[in-house]
C-alpha cells in the first residue's frame, strides 16, 4: 500500500533520531527509483490536485503535507551573481537532480495558490506546459501565509537564475531557492528559446572576445585557460585553446580587479580556499574529457607584483627563514603568517605614501609578496598540511612576476603531496611551454619527471587486473590506479604512496540523498576495515569511491582508517555498519575530504584521535548513531562549507584533550537528541566562524569542564538552547545572532566558574530570556554592546531528550553539579537580578522561580554529601565531610562499586574509550 508522505516523513524522522534503522525505500537507490519518481511522473492534473489539497490545508491551519518540504536540509551553496541576460534558457526536462545550473535561467509561470511553511511553495511551468515544484525560502515579503499567496499568485511569471534542482526531504524532486535575488518577478521568456542543435552554434550578442574580457574582469576567482575554454564551449562560442590562450596573453583591461588586496582576511584569501584539484582532471596518456588540471592553476597577473619595505615585515621574514633552515616549521609559519599580516597592513597604507617616500623605500632591500606565500606554502608543506599549501602556492602564482618559476613548481608540489601527480605533471608541462618562463623552462621539465606517476594499471572488467588489491600489491610506489565501475567485495591495506582513481561516476556530498543510476565504483567490505592506509609517509588519494563496511557494531570496523601519511578522499561516499565510518589517527596522520559525504554510520561518523588531523572541504556528515564529527586526545580539524546533521548525539564533540577545531561557513542542525557543538576538556580553543547552529535537540552550542570555544559571526537559532556555558568552560561570542531558540539564548550556568565575553550580539526573540547570568555580574564575565530584543522571558516546558534518559552517569553529574554551584555562588536569585526585566510579568516569574528554584536547590543539599558510587538507595547521605570520610575509611570503600569511566564508549557506558582503543590495537597487532 503506497505511504503518503507525512508517513513517509515520520519514518524518516525515527532514522534521524536514532529510533529505528534506515528504512528500506528511505534507501538511497530506493527513495530515488520508488517514490521520488512515482510523484514525479504523476499527470498534470494529479499534480495541481495534490498541491491545492496541500494549500487548503494549509489556509485552515492544519499540519498537512506541505510541512514535509520545510525539512529540506540542502541547500543552494551560494547565491547567484550573474545577471539575467548573460544566461541561457532551460526548460524542466533539462534540470538535472542535485546540481546548480550555472549560467543557465529558468523562465516559468505560477500554476496554481502557494502555501505556506517554512517558505513559499507552488507549483510553476515552462513554455512547453511541464510541470516544476518550487519553494522560495527567506523571501523578504513573504513571511506568512497571506503575503505570499498576495506576491506569488497564480498567473505570474517568474525567473529562477541558476536554480537548485534537488531531491527534497518528502521523496520528491523540486527546485530550491534561498535567496530573494534568483528570484526575478514578472520577467518575460526570450521569444526564441535555442534548440540542442542551435547550442554549438556561435551565439548572438557579444563576440568572443568581449565574453573573455567579461569573464577576466570577473569578481569570481581567477580562472585558467581550460575551465574558460570549457564554459565558453558551452555558452555555444566555437574557439579553439590555441587562439583562447593567445586572447589570454594581451594585457588585460585596466579595470580589472585585484585578487590580493582590498579583501577581508589574509593577504590573498580571495582566492579559493581549497581549490577543486580533481575537477575535469585528465589522466597521462588520455585526452580529459573536462577542463584539464592545469587550468586550475589561476591567471598569473604580473600587475599585482609589490615589493615590501617594512622593518616587521622583514624581520617576521628573517625569523620564519632561520626557523624553517633549522626545520621548525610549525615556527617557521607562524612567522610567515605574521609577516603576511604585516603585509596588508602596509599595502593599505602604500597608497598614501608620496613618491619621494616610495623611491627612499624602493632604494632598500624589499621581499616580495610572493615569495611569502611561497615560503609559507613550504613550511605548510613541512607540517604535512598540503591543502593549505596549496592555497599558498596559488596566491604566490597570481602575484609573481610574468617570468618567475618558483610559484608554478610550488603548485605542482602542493598536487603531488595531495596524490594528483598527473595534474602536477600537466601543470608543469603546459607552462613549460610557455616563453615567459624563458630559461626556467628546463627545470620546469625537469621537475615534471620527478613529479609524474610512476606508471599507470588499469582494473576492471577487460583491464589488465580485475582486483584492487592485486594491483595495489604489484603497484610501484607513486603509481596510479584507474578503477572502472563495478562492486568490489575487498579490503584494502595500503602501504605505499598510491593514487586510486574511478574513472566511472562519483559521488558526491549530496550522496546521503541524492543517489545516481550511473555505474560506479564500490568497495563494500563485510567485517573488515574496508580501507586501511598504514606505515606510508607518503600520500594516498581515493578518488570517486563508494566505500561500505558491513558487519556487528561491536566489531568496530570502519569504512576508511588512516594512521599515517596524507589521505585524500575526493569525491567519496563513506558508510558503516559496524563501527566508526572515517578515523584519522596518530601524530603526522592528515585526512583530506572535499565533496565527499559520510553517512550511515553505526557509532560516530568521523573521529580524530592521537593527534590526528581533518581537513574536511564540502563533506556532509549525517546520520550517525553517536555524534557527526568527534575529536579527542590530540585530534585536530579544519572545516569549511561543512555539513554536520541529523545525527544520533552531538553533531560536533570535542573532549578528552582534543586538539584544535575551527570551523567556517559550516552548518551543524538537526542533531536531534543531542547539542549541536559540545567542547569540553580541549587543549587548544575552538573556533567557530561565520557558522549556523540550528534545530538541535539540545543547544546550539555547549561548553564545559575547562571548555574553550570562540564564536564569531555565527548564528545559533531554532534550538531547545541558544548557547550554554556552565561549570569551567570558557567562551568567547562576537558579533553572533542567538535568535528564536525555545529556551534561554545565551545561559552562563549556576555552577560557571570560568570566563564569558559576549561582544556586540544580537540576542532577540528566544521564548525564555535573552542572556541569563547563572552567577549574576562578576568580573569573570564580560558584556559590550549587545542588544537584546523581544525575548518573552518564559519558563522554558520541553526537556532535552538526554535528560530523559536519566542513569547512573546523569546522577553523578547532577551531584556534581550542585557541588560545583555551591562553590560558583550561583543562584538562581542571582541570575534573575543580574537579567534583564523588560516587563511586568518578568519580574512576577523570576520571584516565583527563585522561590521554587531555592526549594528544589535545597533539597539536592541533602544528597550533596552522599557517595556517588554507593550501591545503597539514593537517599542516604552524611551530616558532614568528616562523617562521610570516617564512613569510607571504616569499610564503605570496600562496599562502593568501581567509579563509571570517566569518558564512556558509545556502546558500553561501563567501559572507557582508551580501554577500548587499547583492546582494538592489540588486536590488530596480533
Amino acid at each position: 500500500m503506497a505511504r503518503s508522505p507525512k508517513d513517509m516523513f515520520e519514518e524518516v524522522f525515527k532514522c534521524m533520531t536514532g529510533d529505528g534503522a534506515v528504512p528500506a525505500h528511505f534507501d538511497l537507490r530506493a527513495r530515488a527509483k520508488g517514490e521520488a519518481q512515482a510523484a514525479w511522473q504523476g499527470s498534470r492534473g494529479e499534480r495541481i490536485a495534490k498541491h491545492m489539497e496541500s494549500v487548503r490545508h494549509c489556509e485552515q491551519e492544519v499540519n498537512a503535507d506541505s510541512v514535509i518540504s520545510s525539512y529540506s536540509f540542502l541547500k543552494k551553496p551560494m547565491a547567484s551573481s550573474a545577471s539575467l541576460d548573460a544566461l541561457r534558457p532551460i526548460s524542466v526536462k533539462e534540470l538535472q537532480m542535485g546540481q546548480v545550473h550555472k549560467g543557465r535561467v529558468f523562465y516559468c509561470r505560477i500554476v496554481t495558490r502557494c502555501s505556506f511553511m517554512k517558505s513559499a511553495m507552488t507549483l510553476v511551468e515552462d513554455a512547453d506546459g511541464d510541470l516544476a515544484a518550487l519553494a522560495v525560502y527567506d523571501y523578504p515579503r513573504a513571511n506568512n501565509l497571506c503575503s505570499a499567496q498576495a506576491l506569488f499568485f497564480d498567473g505570474r511569471s517568474l525567473a529562477i537564475i541558476e536554480p537548485f534542482f534537488k531531491l527534497r526531504a518528502d521523496g520528491t524532486p523540486g527546485i530550491r531557492v534561498d535567496e530573494a535575488k534568483d528570484v526575478v518577478l514578472d520577467a518575460t521568456a526570450p521569444c526564441h528559446r535555442p534548440t540542442s542543435s542551435e547550442a554549438t552554434a556561435t551565439p548572438a550578442g557579444p563576440s568572443v572576445e568581449a565574453r573573455i574580457e567579461q569573464l577576466r574582469i570577473s569578481e569570481g576567482p581567477p580562472m585558467g585557460p581550460k575551465p574558460m575554454h570549457q564554459l565558453l564551449r558551452s555558452e555555444g562560442f566555437s574557439i579553439s585553446l590555441k587562439r583562447l590562450r593567445d586572447l589570454l596573453s594581451k594585457p588585460r583591461s585596466s579595470e580589472s580587479a585585484s585578487p590580493v588586496a582590498g579583501k577581508s582576511g589574509e593577504v590573498g584569501e580571495s582566492m579559493p580556499t581549497q581549490p577543486d584539484v580533481a575537477a575535469g582532471s585528465g589522466h597521462a596518456g588520455e585526452e580529459a574529457t573536462t577542463s584539464g588540471p592545469a587550468a586550475l592553476v589561476p591567471e598569473r597577473q604580473p600587475g599585482e607584483h609589490r615589493v615590501l619595505y617594512g622593518n616587521e615585515v622583514l624581520t617576521h621574514r628573517d625569523a620564519g627563514n632561520a626557523a624553517f633552515n633549522a626545520g621548525k616549521f610549525q615556527i617557521a609559519e607562524e612567522s610567515y603568517t605574521k609577516a603576511l599580516k604585516a603585509a596588508k597592513a602596509e599595502m593599505r597604507l602604500a597608497d598614501g605614501r608620496d613618491g619621494e617616500e616610495e623611491v627612499a623605500a624602493e632604494s632598500q632591500p624589499g621581499v616580495p609578496l610572493w615569495a611569502l606565500h611561497s615560503n609559507r606554502c613550504a613550511a605548510r608543506m613541512g607540517l604535512t598540511c598540503p591543502d593549505k599549501a596549496l592555497q599558498d602556492a596559488f596566491v604566490a602564482h597570481v602575484c609573481a612576476p610574468k617570468d618567475a618559476t618558483k610559484p608554478i613548481i610550488r603548485c605542482a608540489e602542493a598536487m603531488a603531496a595531495m596524490g594528483f601527480r598527473s595534474e602536477a605533471k600537466d601543470v608543469l608541462q603546459s607552462f613549460a611551454g610557455s616563453e615567459d618562463v624563458g630559461n626556467g623552462s628546463s627545470g620546469l621539465l625537469q621537475k615534471q619527471k620527478e613529479l609524474a606517476p610512476a606508471c599507470i594499471l588499469r582494473v576492471g572488467r577487460g583491464e589488465a587486473y580485475a582486483s584492487i588489491a592485486a594491483a595495489v600489491l604489484v603497484a610501484p610506489e607513486k603509481a596510479e590506479i584507474l578503477v572502472g565501475a563495478g562492486v568490489y567485495p575487498e579490503p584494502l591495506i595500503i602501504c605505499k604512496p598510491l593514487s586510486i582513481r574511478s574513472v566511472a561516476a562519483k559521488p558526491g556530498e549530496d550522496a546521503a540523498f541524492c543517489s545516481s543510476d550511473a555505474p560506479m565504483a564500490e568497495i563494500r567490505v563485510k567485517g573488515m576495515h574496508a580501507v586501511e592506509i598504514t606505515r606510508t609517509a607518503g600520500p594516498v588519494l581515493l578518488e570517486g569511491f563508494q566505500i561500505f563496511t558491513e558487519g556487528e557494531p561491536d566489531q568496530r570496523r570502519n569504512a576508511v582508517r588512516a594512521s599515517s601519511g596524507v589521505v585524500v578522499l575526493q569525491n567519496c561516499s563513506l558508510s558503516s555498519s559496524s563501527g566508526i565510518i572515517l578515523v584519522a589517527e596518530n601524530a603526522g596522520t592528515r585526512v583530506i575530504a572535499k565533496e565527499s559525504a559520510v553517512h550511515n554510520g553505526a557509532q560516530g561518523g568521523i573521529l580524530a584521535l592521537d593527534n590526528g588531523s581533518l581537513a574536511l572541504y564540502n563533506v556532509s556528515c549525517s546520520h550517525a548513531a553517536a555524534s557527526g564529527l568527534e575529536l579527542r586526545t590530540g585530534g585536530s580539524a579544519y572545516l569549511r562549507g561543512c555539513s554536520v546533521f541529523a545525527n544520533g548525539t552531538q553533531g560536533i564533540f570535542v573532549w578528552h584533550g582534543a586538539g584544535a577545531l575551527e570551523a567556517e561557513n559550516t552548518e551543524v542542525h538537526s542533531n536531534a537528541e543531542e547539542t549541536g557543538v559540545m567542547v569540553e576538556e580541549n587543549a587548544d580553543t575552538a573556533i567557530l566562524r561565520s557558522c549556523r547552529l540550528y534545530g538541535n535537540g539540545f543547544c546550539g552550542l555547549a561548553v564545559q569542564n575547562k571548555g574553550d570555544v570562540r564564536l564569531v559571526s555565527c548564528e545559533v537559532h531554532s534550538n531547545l538552547g541558544g548557547i550554554l556555558v556552565q561549570g569551567s568552560g570558557d567562551a568567547v561570542i562576537e558579533r553572533c545572532v542567538v535568535r528564536e531558540n525555545r529556551g534561554q539564548g545565551i545561559f552562563i550556568g549556576y555552577d560557571h566558574t570560568g570566563k564569558v565575553s559576549i561582544k556586540n550580539s544580537k540576542v532577540c526573540d528566544n521564548h525564555s530570556k535573552g542572556i541569563l547570568l547563572g552567577t549574576g555580574f562578576n568580573d569573570r564575565v564580560t558584556l559590550t554592546g549587545n542588544q537584546e530584543t523581544g525575548n518573552r522571558g518564559l519558563p522554558c516546558t520541553e526537556m532535552p531528550p538526554s535528560m530523559r534518559r536519566m542513569k547512573t552517569q546523569a546522577k553523578y553529574d547532577s551531584r556534581r553539579w550542585a557541588k560545583d554551584v555551591q562553590k560558583s555562588g550561583g543562584s538562581f536569585a542571582k541570575a534573575m537580578q543580574a537579567s534583564k526585566i523588560s516587563s511586568p510579568f518578568d519580574a512576577f516569574f523570576s520571584g516565583a522561580t527563585s522561590e521554587i528554584a531555592e526549594e528544589v536547590f535545597n533539597q539536592r543539599s541533602d544528597i550533596i554529601l552522599a557517595c556517588s558510587f554507593c550501591k545503597a538507595p539514593p537517599g542516604k547521605g552524611y551530616c558532614n565531610s568528616k562523617c562521610q570520610k570516617a564512613h569510607w575509611k571504616n569499610g564503605h570503600k570496600e562496599e562502593c562499586r568501581v567509579a563509571p569511566p570517566k569518558y564512556p564508549t558509545f556502546l558500553d557506558q561501563t567501559k572507557g574509550v582508551d580501554a577500548v582503543r587499547e583492546a582494538c590495537s592489540f588486536v590488530l597487532r596480533q
